[in-house]
């Protein structure tokens, strides 16, 4: 049995790391991620695999006033291009989901608006996904 070289260790290294990385990082549907909002913010352009596309959080903010904050999702199509696909408003403080239906498997940001009286808001459990 022959030695394997280096340069041939390193060829099977990166194909074993390419192998792995690229069925979770290409095909994953669902995000786990924290947010603290105190005007407005678009969050990452992520693949989402299924036919519907949704999002669910628990936000909290000093500020007890009955207003909320809106979340729109938009499908990401180049540079400055994106369909918007619709809005929903989330509570301040406590929990919020909201899903869009039939909108496809494709790239998605969320963008996210507060209202402009100083007081942030903040998730430590924003799950963004589809199915």
């Amino acid at each position: 049995m022959g030695k394997i070289t280096p340069a041939h260790r390193a060829i099977l290294t990166f194909a074993l790391l390419a192998a792995i990385a690229v069925p979770t990082a290409a095909y994953a549907s669902s995000y786990w991620s924290s947010m603290y909002l105190l005007t407005a913010f678009d969050g990452g352009v992520r693949y989402y695999n299924g036919n519907n596309v949704g999002i669910s959080m628990t936000a909290s903010c000093a500020s007890y006033s009955a207003r909320c904050f809106s979340v729109d999702l938009y499908k990401y199509r180049a540079w400055y291009w994106s369909d918007w696909m619709g809005s929903s408003a989330f509570p301040r403080n406590g929990y919020g989901s909201h899903n869009w239906f039939n909108v496809g498997s494709g790239n998605y940001y969320f963008h996210f608006t507060n209202w402009w009286d100083g007081a942030a808001v903040y998730s430590g459990n924003v799950h963004m996904y589809s199915y």
